[in-house]
């Protein structure tokens, strides 16, 4: 059953009938209702490939994460859903791992297949990421990312502010000796984060040694493995800045496992905002935004771009938010 069986079986024209398929506002009720009713009669489903060929894209949009199982990309993803699909679009979500390869792959699939939209919460740079850019069609939005070598609309947190901030706390609470588990080397949000720790250090008189900044893939295990380390070795840090909740869950479960305490023997801030801070054994202090704020951002300039809007790339800028809450011990 196609557009033009509709057309001839309802008695109106098939522009007609796209224009109901489009919902256009301009189609009289009586008129809708009458092509709808045949559509249902004769069991019509409206072909999304189909339409995509005369229209030029699906009015489907993929997202690319890093890693879907941390609670705060999927926080993020739900938002975006919502979003999109009041608005009559589909989301397609593709988990990269942080894998620059399989990133490349999920941009190539929008590009063979004519998505409306990419909205990426993780973009490692490589000159083969930007090749795929330079050719994509369809609009692109950054969440938490920022590229060096191009402009894209990006949806960020003040990350360096926020990172400086917290390591300000700590240090004002009496901690000197800050380990800072950082993210991946070249990400924007990671290097900005790091940088923020290191200029709050530098201006408070405290010594960064080498030991003291670690690089971590941002997931659960890589928090257990420094936790692990930091029992096994004596050391003199007292106090740890987590760039990532994933991490610091990791930390903080690998920590108490061994029967060691959160403030008493290690303080702890991590980055992101989460609510399942709140469900720990002790309930981490933490900086960033609100998740659910990124992704409506990142969803509403998507769709901007989608329906028309061909102003300069903007970069909209959030400010994060320092949450104290149990696990930082006072050492004044």
């Amino acid at each position: 059953m196609t557009i033009i069986d509709i057309a001839r079986i309802s008695g109106f024209s098939k522009s007609t009938v796209s224009r109901v398929l489009k919902d256009d506002p301009n189609v009289k009720a009586s008129t809708r209702e009458k092509i709808r009713a045949v559509m249902r009669e004769n069991n019509f489903i409206r072909s999304e490939l189909a339409a995509s060929m005369v229209a030029g894209s699906i009015r489907m949009v993929l997202i690319i994460t890093g890693d879907i199982e941390n609670s705060y990309y999927a926080h993020s993803v739900k938002k975006i859903e919502e979003v999109l699909a009041r608005e009559g679009f589909m989301t397609i979500l593709c988990n990269s791992g942080y894998d620059a390869d399989k990133e490349a792959r999920y941009l190539n699939l929008a590009a063979e297949f004519r998505f409306a939209g990419v909205i990426m919460m993780t973009a490692i740079e490589s000159p083969q990421l930007y090749r795929i850019l330079d050719r994509l069609q369809c609009p692109v939005v950054l969440l938490n990312r920022h590229l060096r070598q191009r402009s894209f609309d990006s949806i960020i947190q003040n990350n360096f502010v926020a990172a400086y901030g917290a390591t300000e706390y700590l240090i004002k609470q009496g901690h000197r000796r800050i380990l800072h588990l950082a993210g991946i080397k070249g990400a924007s949000a990671s290097e900005d984060r790091l940088a923020g720790y290191l200029k709050a250090m530098e201006d408070m008189g405290c010594e960064v040694r080498q030991d003291m900044i670690v690089y971590g893939d941002l997931t659960g295990e890589c928090g257990m493995a420094l936790a692990e380390r930091l029992i096994a070795e004596p050391s003199d840090i007292t106090a740890v800045f987590i760039v990532n909740f994933a991490m610091a869950m990791g930390f903080a479960q690998r920590w108490w496992m061994s029967n060691k305490k959160i403030p008493d023997d290690i303080s702890v801030i991590s980055y992101d905002r989460t609510s399942l801070m709140d469900f720990m054994p002790v309930s981490i202090s933490s900086v960033g935004v609100d998740s659910g704020i990124m992704g409506e951002e990142a969803a509403n300039r998507i769709l901007a771009r989608i329906n028309g809007d061909t102003g300069p790339t903007r970069l909209v800028v959030l400010d994060a938010k320092l949450d104290i809450r149990g696990s930082v011990k006072p050492l004044l």
